[in-house]
Formats: structure tokens, C-alpha cells, sequence
């Protein structure tokens, strides 16, 4: 089973594997959600570790080969070819994603709208399994005005979705 969700707790309560898909590359991890966060802050601190030690060690080696690129310029040569094969190798540590601030989307205000929104009259539907005939709503009326704020409560299958489908469907609702 494959779940997305938003809701840590439930993640938590639920999962026994993470897939973490970020930079172009899927990391698996086993574990709920809490573990998967302190497994991933672990498995990122100790690759910043490395690329940060093997930066350093490649900083020392360009300046000793800039130090000495006069005064020894055999020596120098072999030390630029070991460190070219070192780039090039298998172990050669990529930079790790950088894990900096989220996106911000800035959505650019709304055009301004008639006090009107929607408006609904005389509206009805129903429907009809093999024992009876059901009537959702019978002549509905609705004016919904800009600032409104609104709640359209019922029980299941009373037709709360069914009203707003229609009032888009009939191109009342905008």
C-alpha cells in the first residue's frame, strides 16, 4: 500500500517503510514517519561530514600544488593527476542536496468580483434506487454574497455535495 499524507501522526501510527524521493534520488528507509525524520538527519549530517572533510583535504592539495607549481613541477603534475582521478573515482563524495528554505508562492491578488457569487432558485433533485424514490432537496434557494461565510451541514447522503456538483454543473456557482 502506497500512502501520501500530510498528517505526521497518522504516517506515524501507520507506515513501516519511507520512501524519501528529493534531489532526483529515492532513499529508502525502514521505520515510521519519527524515525525516518532522525534517520534522514543522520544519513545528511554524516554526507555533509564527509564532502566537508574531503573538501578540505582537496582545498590543502590545490594549495600545495600552487605553493609549488615552481619549485617542483614533477611533483606537482603527479599530485594534479591524483587528484583528477580522485574527482573522477566511484568514491569521489557528491555535494549533498542543500536542504535550505522552502518555495514561497505569491499569488497575485484576486480580480474583484461582484457582490454576488452564486445564487440558486427553485433548484431540486433526487434519486431513485429499486425500493423508493429519494428527494435530496426540493425547490432550494441560495444567495451566497462576497463576505459570506457559509456551512452547508447534513447528514450522509443528504446532499450536500450533490448541491454544490449541480450549482457548478448549471454554471450558478462562480
Amino acid at each position: 500500500m502506497v500512502i501520501v499524507s500530510h498528517d505526521r501522526e497518522f504516517l506515524d501510527q501507520v507506515c513501516t517503510k519511507i520512501v524519501d524521493a528529493e534531489g532526483g534520488l529515492c532513499t529508502e528507509y525502514d521505520g515510521n514517519y519519527s524515525r525516518f525524520l532522525k534517520l534522514k538527519k543522520a544519513r545528511m549530517d554524516a554526507w555533509q561530514a564527509a564532502y566537508d572533510a574531503q573538501e578540505k583535504k582537496m582545498k590543502e592539495e590545490r594549495q600545495w600544488i600552487q605553493k609549488f607549481k615552481v619549485k617542483q613541477p614533477q611533483a606537482v603534475k603527479q599530485r594534479q593527476a591524483k587528484l583528477e582521478k580522485m574527482m573522477k573515482s566511484d568514491e569521489y563524495i557528491q555535494k549533498p542536496p542543500f536542504a535550505g528554505k522552502p518555495f514561497k508562492f505569491r499569488f497575485p491578488d484576486a480580480p474583484r468580483i461582484s457582490p454576488e457569487v452564486a445564487e440558486v432558485k427553485d433548484m431540486s433533485h433526487s434519486y431513485s434506487n429499486e425500493a423508493s424514490r429519494n428527494r435530496l432537496f426540493d425547490h432550494a434557494n441560495l444567495l451566497i454574497e462576497k463576505g459570506d461565510r457559509i456551512a452547508i451541514v447534513g447528514p450522509n447522503g443528504s446532499g450536500k455535495q450533490r448541491l454544490l456538483l449541480k450549482c457548478h454543473n448549471t454554471r450558478m456557482y462562480s
